[in-house]
Order: structure tokens, then sequence, then C-alpha cells
């Protein structure tokens, strides 16, 4: 924010970008309330986690961290009553999007796992991360937030996920481990196999931050970065990183058989029209080919004539 704004026009500028960020927040706060008290009546579960929890949390108020939507984790089997429950809110289906709702531009986002199909590779035990939440800091009754180790494991995870789309997610790594006991959190980061994305965060946080020497804390899981991963990680530094490569970023965490799950499940989510599945692939093989060759190969072109490829003559 800093930055932006003293090359754009002074302190000035820094203090009204501030106060329009405090007025967005007080509406996520306002909607926060309306769920819980919501929440409360009907006898529902709701968990808050990254930027809805980091306000308080990690940044001590409104207006220091940015916020584009609300994610809220529930349990499966009421995934349907909270729908129905934001409906009566004035909340309405955003896009085609079955699990995201919107009411006046402000969309909740709903999960009942806070990984989504990473679940597939990394063991996070949600059950566990459940019971060890805490009440959530705006002090609003009957929604609750995940411990401090739970959600930092949640910020490594998706963030590599999206190849770091948003750099703020590394100031959320940042401050998350300063407030957790190293130990314990290196422990349970090895418990979810998700050393390598943990390193990667320290990665970059290091370059962000001026330093030149690798990060300090890589002895503890004996982490070298391959050419793909720093590869990865130098584009995502200089922001030219696709978000979809960061679909590939577990073949380097995850067991064999566990990340071919997960590849499967991305790439044949619900769809069962072969052409989409196929066009699917193409997209992720092309985009790896453009980011780590250089080469304009992309998807094949449509065929707007609908006319088959001529066949080639034999020499």
């Amino acid at each position: 924010y800093s930055s932006i704004a003293l090359r754009s026009g002074g302190l000035e500028t820094l203090r009204k970008q501030f106060l329009e960020e405090v007025a967005q927040q007080a509406n996520w706060l306002q909607i926060l309330k309306e769920l819980g008290a919501t929440f409360e009546s009907l006898g529902l579960s709701g968990l808050v986690f990254k930027g809805a929890s980091s306000i308080q949390r990690l940044y001590g108020g409104l207006g220091v961290r940015p916020l584009s939507d609300i994610d809220l984790l529930v349990l499966p089997a009421e995934f349907q009553a909270v729908r129905s429950a934001l409906q009566t809110l004035g909340f309405k289906p955003w896009m085609d999007f079955e699990h995201m709702l919107a009411r006046d531009g402000w969309i909740v986002d709903i999960h009942t796992n806070p990984l989504g199909r990473l679940q597939l590779a990394f063991p996070f035990d949600l059950p566990a991360a459940w019971n060890r939440s805490v009440p959530c800091l705006c002090g609003i009754p009957h929604l609750r937030m995940f411990g401090l180790i739970d959600e930092l494991i949640v910020c490594i995870l998706h963030s590599t996920k999206h190849s770091v789309c948003r750099l703020i997610w590394v100031l959320d790594f940042q401050l998350l481990l300063r407030q957790v006991p190293l130990e314990e959190a290196l422990a349970s980061i090895r418990a979810c196999r998700a050393q390598r994305c943990f390193y990667y965060l320290l990665w970059l946080s290091a370059k962000l931050l001026g330093r030149t020497q690798e990060p300090p804390i890589q002895e503890p899981f004996e982490v070298r970065l391959n050419y793909v991963e720093r590869r990865f990680l130098e584009g995502v530094l200089a922001r030219e990183a696709p978000e979809t490569l960061g679909l590939l970023v577990p073949i380097f965490s995850a067991k064999p058989l566990d990340f071919l799950h997960l590849l499967r499940a991305e790439l044949y989510p619900k769809e069962s029209n072969f052409t989409t599945r196929t066009r699917t692939l193409k997209n992720l093989l092309a985009t790896v080919l453009r980011f780590f060759t250089g080469s304009s190969i992309g998807p094949y072109p449509a065929n707007p004539a609908g006319l088959a490829p001529k066949k080639r003559k034999r020499p």
C-alpha cells in the first residue's frame, strides 16, 4: 500500500486508500454479524478463514489487509442449510458457482474443506482442526476461526496452489509464522507433507524482504529446490507464473498416487463432456510448455468451419 501510494500521490493518497478500505471492511464486518446471528438462531456451525480471520488476528483492525470475499467453512451436512440461510439474507448465487453467493457485490464463498481438492494430496486432519478452532476475534457469536497452526497450513497450501497470485498471502504467512510455536508448527507441517510448500513461502518471503541468502529455516526439512521449483518461484516473484501452474506444485510433495488422484480430480471435476476434459488437459500442457520453454505452443485452434482436418498424403 505505502509504496503504491507514495509513488502516486504521497501520504494523502495513502490516507484516502486506508479510509476507503476501512469503509469496505465495515460492510464485511456487518455481513459477518448477520451470519453469526443467523447461524446461532438456526443452530449451524461456521468458521471463517483466510482474509476474514486475518483482519483482527494478524493486522489488528480494519483497513490494513484488503479483503475480496468471505471464506466460510461449514460442515458438509449443513452446506445446503447454510446456502438457504444466506439466501434468506438476500444473497443470490454468483455466476454459475453453487458455493458462491453475492449481495450487492459482496461475496461469500462457502467451503466444506479449506483445501478443496488439495485434500486428496495433503493429509490435513479437518475434524481435529474444527476441534482446535477458537472464537472469532471480531466478537461475533457462533462464528469461529482456525487455530494459528491450522491457519498457517491452510495459508501455505492455498497460496502455492494458486501460484501465490496475491502477494498479501506472503505477508499473511510471515505474520502467522511469527505467532506460532515454531517446533510444533514444523511438526504439523511435516505431518501434512507440506514442508516443500512451506519452504516456497520462506523463499519468496526472503526475496521480497531483500535478503540475498537462502531462507534460514531450511535445515529441519533439508529442502533443496530443483530446477522446476526454482523456475516456478522466480516466475511467481516476477509476477509471470500463471495461476494454473500451482496445480503441479504438489507433484514434489504428495505421494505419487495421491498426486494422480488430485490431478484427475482437477482435470475431470464434474464435467462428463470429453471435449471439455481434453481442452482442460491441452490448456494445462500448453501453459507448462510456454512457461518453462518460452515457446508459443498453445491449445489447438478451433475449427470454425466444423470441417474434419485434411488427411496428409503419404509420401
